[in-house]
């Protein structure tokens, strides 16, 4: 790896810091299973002008995403399924889809579509979307505020409230960043899957050397880390 190009990183890191897009930030890259490049910049506590450590803990937002398809991979690798299976093998729900129409202008327009695949879920191109994106399936979640928020309930029962609305469009034909991964998450913890939260950081710890996995961090008085990390998606699979 070039060192020099690197260094450029640190640049932007800390243009970040000083537009105050971020307190502070770390960035570890490791290849070959060695170090290649460090840098820590700004404040993990800004109150205290405390400043962004190796050590520091921050909070994990869409990093939930990367370990419930890693949980996803697993249980492929066991052979459990296959990642072409169709997510309604899992979650009947999601048997008798709809999608938009080419050009639709109410969520009414609808022509019939197949279920959208493990893989199509894992990469986006499932049909599926946020409620913050534009477009007709976004507008009618966040009118039901369809959000996957850890605080709406079981995750069961939101993947199947999500199946009755239309795909924003035919699987595998566009790319849309949605909430294709959580419901991924109630594919790991169906009886195929059979995944725990608990076995799943296990799992993590054995592969990534983790010393403390855990869904929920809780401080410990003078380390100066923040007071919770976000729970992980895997805290509601259920």
């Amino acid at each position: 790896m070039d060192q020099a190009r690197l260094e450029h990183i640190k640049l932007w890191q800390q243009r970040y810091v000083d537009q105050k897009k971020y307190a502070g930030s770390s960035l570890l890259i490791m290849r070959g299973g060695e170090e290649q490049f460090f840098h820590a910049t700004g404040r993990r506590n800004v109150e205290e002008n405390l400043p962004f450590t190796r050590e520091t803990l921050a909070r994990s937002y869409s990093m939930t995403k990367p370990v419930t398809s890693v949980a996803v991979m697993i249980l492929a690798e066991k052979g459990l399924f296959h990642l072409d299976a169709p997510v309604s093998d899992f979650i009947p729900e999601f048997s008798e889809m709809q999608a938009l129409i080419p050009g639709a202008t109410s969520i009414e327009q609808t022509e019939p579509a197949r279920a959208p695949s493990l893989h199509e879920l894992l990469t986006h191109t499932g049909g599926l979307s946020y409620p913050f994106n534009p477009g007709l399936l976004p507008e009618a979640m966040q009118q039901e505020q369809l959000m996957f928020k850890p605080n709406q309930g079981e995750l069961g029962k939101m993947a199947a409230h999500l199946a009755r609305f239309p795909l924003a469009f035919q699987p595998g034909t566009r790319w849309e960043y949605s909430v294709g991964i959580d419901v991924l998450g109630r594919v790991v913890r169906s009886p195929r899957g059979k995944l725990s939260p608990n076995s799943l950081m296990k799992t993590y710890s054995s592969l990534l050397a983790c010393r403390r996995p855990a869904f929920v961090f809780r401080a410990r008085r003078g380390t100066g880390s923040p007071l919770s990390i976000r729970r992980l998606r895997a805290t509601r699979w259920r």
